[in-house]
């Protein structure tokens, strides 16, 4: 005889003939019993990250993130810029609302090149199982050049030029500042004379500032310096590239 119970534990009844199991009318399966297949996810998110730029950026780079599913808790505060600290991270943007594509863009600074790689620190975002990523998820480096190709240029109004250290005939001299990319945002460039602050150039999309000085300089040397001021801070430009230790450009009236 089948048991159904032993010490408590109930078994499913058996037929006597062929051992199959059975109802306690005596009614066997008419089908086989499958489990229905389950589904399981423990794989972490994957993300391919592209940018804007061809070649060395010379201003604002768009860096797009595409993930391999929906992500939760990713946001602008996850981002780092490895080398690329003389600039700044905005604009953090779902793309039409979605949660698996984003954009960022990287601005750098004038006065400044180097190569930045955007990342994404490990554990700092999940798929909708839960499942963190485990490693860093970094960009290419893309490299930024808004340095030193900065020009200054003394010319008298008839267009004759003074060089650097020059001497000039005329005592209401053009100052000219061209930039190697155009101001973003927020960015000033600000040229001074002699320590004093003699004109501002503040246009979004504007390189050059051109400053003619109205009233006669005084006899004897005069200095003018450059900067950029912006969200990455105040940044003096070069405008003597033949000189490793000194910024400024000089003439003698």
């Amino acid at each position: 005889m089948w048991p159904d119970r032993v010490a408590g534990r109930r078994f499913p009844r058996r037929s006597r003939r062929t051992g199959a199991a059975i109802d306690a009318a005596g009614n066997g399966l008419v089908v086989p019993v499958v489990a229905e297949a389950q589904p399981y996810d423990r794989a972490a998110p994957t993300v391919t990250i592209t940018d804007s730029a061809t070649g060395p950026a010379t201003g604002p780079v768009t860096f797009t993130f595409a993930f391999s599913e929906n992500v939760v808790g990713f946001d602008v505060g996850d981002l780092t810029t490895p080398g690329g600290n003389a600039g700044t991270l905005s604009g953090f943007t779902p793309v039409g609302g979605s949660t698996n594509l984003y954009t960022v863009v990287f601005n750098p600074a004038i006065g400044e090149l180097g190569n930045v790689q955007v990342v994404i620190g490990s554990g700092s975002l999940a798929d909708g199982a839960g499942n963190l990523t485990t490693t860093d998820l970094s960009s290419a480096l893309q490299a930024y050049d808004r340095a030193a190709a900065t020009t200054a240029v003394t010319t008298t109004p008839g267009g004759a030029s003074v060089a650097n250290g020059g001497t000039s005939t005329d005592d209401t001299p053009r100052i000219t500042i061209t930039l190697n990319s155009v101001l973003a945002s927020g960015e000033s460039l600000v040229l001074s004379r002699d320590g004093a602050a003699v004109s501002t150039l503040n246009t979004v999309g504007e390189s050059t500032l051109t400053f003619d000085e109205t009233i006669p300089l005084a006899p004897g040397l005069h200095v003018y310096t450059a900067s950029v001021a912006g969200a990455g801070g105040t940044r003096v430009l070069d405008l003597n590239p033949v000189s490793p230790t000194d910024d400024a450009y000089r003439i003698t009236i």
